[in-house]
């Protein structure tokens, strides 16, 4: 996941598969046990399912190499030290606010959902125990098989688009949401670049800077009057 951020630039990152699904190309889960099972419940949603973040704590002499998602935003701010500051203050956030206006009032995924996901998994391979799959075995060496195939293209050709970074991503929620909004500025910017030179790229600067700020000042001005006035925030637009 930390790979996904600093080379493929994935401003949120979610895994397509977990430990425990390694389990169960071998072997049906139940084997594990209910103890086992109970602990994954745990820690299965917040350490392997759904990260949405790889906040990291990243040496000095790595930070220059954009390593961990807090760093490359602190230069540009002028101090590398706010953006731990940021971290720290959307932790203090998310421990002060659920217990002040109630965990059930906020956002359903983060505070209702997932926190059971883990639970309603597991409990379905403890009640009803599951079966060996041999096809789910084919399907992951497969996939290793394809992975190594385009590895070795893109270090035997120059020419070569296709990466095993992007293949191992494809099948995650965060690309399925993000590929268009990510793609489309690099096109763009491509396009641009060819076409226009230098002259057109930068007068296109402010346009697609503008789309940016004009959504998130949207977010936080409707955010900012739903708390004012004591309302339920409108719903992230998920595309």
């Amino acid at each position: 996941m930390a790979r996904s951020v600093s080379e493929a630039g994935m401003l949120m990152t979610e895994t397509s598969f977990r430990p425990v699904d390694l389990v169960r190309i071998f072997s049906p889960q139940a084997v594990l046990g209910a103890r086992t099972i109970t602990a994954l419940a745990m820690v299965d949603p917040v350490f392997t399912r759904d990260l949405r973040g790889t906040v990291v704590h990243v040496p000095r002499w790595a930070e220059d190499d954009g390593r961990g998602e807090a760093q490359p935003a602190a230069p540009v701010l002028g101090d590398r030290r706010r953006a731990g500051g940021d971290v720290h203050l959307g932790t203090a956030l998310h421990l002060i606010l659920p217990y002040k206006r109630g965990a059930v009032t906020l956002y359903g995924y983060a505070y209702q959902w997932n926190s059971f996901a883990g639970f309603k998994y597991f409990q379905s391979v403890m009640t009803a125990p599951d079966k060996f799959e041999p096809r789910l075995a084919v399907f992951f060496f497969t996939g290793i098989i394809f992975t190594a195939f385009l590895a070795w293209m893109r270090t035997q050709h120059v020419w070569w688009p296709f990466s095993p970074l992007a293949f191992a991503l494809s099948g995650s929620w965060s690309m399925i949401v993000f590929w268009c909004p990510s793609s489309s500025p690099g096109s763009s910017k491509q396009w641009s670049l060819r076409y226009g030179g230098m002259k057109v790229y930068s007068n296109l600067r402010p346009f697609f800077l503008g789309l940016i700020l004009g959504e998130f000042s949207q977010a936080v001005i409707w955010a900012t009057l739903a708390a004012v006035w004591r309302l339920r925030a409108p719903s992230f637009p998920w595309p």
